[in-house]
């Protein structure tokens, strides 16, 4: 049995799931950090996680093993409630909380990150106001100079698992430390289809004081630059892989940058 992912070979075998990271990812993901953060949540004390069974570090390859959760579920966004919506805002709470050696995890930088990518892409059809993506980047980037929390930086929806009342965050890859928006608008961004689950969400959020009303700025703003970072990520992938699901996430992603209007 195979998974589907984009990061990551993934693969059922003897009852657990098997990651092998990809090759073409070395560029922009740091497996090293990935390692660091599985070693450091074995002795996490938070039911939101999946630890891991095994995990190594092998010919520049990250292999991890987890336990295969059969009965748990991915997120279906069609059917979404506020008691769900409640349910992932307080799972992403408890993983920006994690009682882990934060010394051992990268602090994500918006600039150095985009630029992974800017750099290795050839054909660049994206236009947009660049003078005004630096004043953001520039913003976000001060906010972590201090408040950081330990980020999982790409939580669509195939990254949450649930189990009635039960939930947990996996998949492991992006992680580093960020200010608190960038999950939030990443959730917003990749998960959730509709204006009406979008201010659910963002009113929970609200609802549990995790933020408040003047703070909805820096989530449209980290949401701006994510449909721009994601863009060019598919922008490269397409490039070094010919796959197509990398040419649909950017033809979405160009879609939104010129289009996307938030009721926030």
């Amino acid at each position: 049995m195979k998974f589907n992912s984009l990061s990551n070979n993934v693969y059922l075998k003897n009852n657990l799931v098997v990651k092998e990271s990809k090759k073409e990812t070395r560029t922009f993901l740091d497996k090293k950090n990935e390692y660091n953060f599985l070693n450091e949540i074995l002795n996490c004390d938070e039911n939101i996680i999946l630890k891991p069974i095994y995990f190594k570090i092998e010919n520049e390859k990250l292999f991890s093993h987890f336990n295969y959760l059969k009965t748990w579920n991915t997120i279906d966004i069609k059917n979404l409630n506020k008691e769900k919506l409640l349910l992932i805002s307080e799972a992403i709470v408890k993983f920006h909380n994690l009682k882990i050696n934060k010394n051992n995890i990268k602090t994500f930088n918006h600039e150095h990150f985009l630029n992974l990518f800017l750099k290795n892409v050839h054909d660049n059809e994206l236009i947009f106001d660049k003078e005004k993506l630096n004043v953001v980047i520039k913003k976000l980037d001060s906010l972590n100079a201090n408040n950081l929390v330990v980020s999982h930086n790409d939580l669509i929806k195939d990254n949450f698992l649930i189990k009635e009342n039960e939930i947990k965050i996996i998949d492991y890859d992006f992680v580093m430390l960020n200010n608190k928006y960038f999950d939030l608008a990443s959730f917003i961004s990749e998960s959730l289809v509709n204006d009406k689950d979008i201010m659910v969400f963002v009113n929970v959020l609200l609802d549990i004081n995790y933020i408040n009303k003047q703070e909805l700025i820096y989530v449209k703003e980290e949401i701006y630059y994510q449909d721009i970072l994601w863009y060019y990520w598919a922008n490269y992938m397409w490039e070094i892989t010919s796959n197509s699901n990398y040419k649909e996430i950017m033809e979405i992603k160009k879609r939104y940058v010129f289009s996307r209007k938030l009721p926030f």
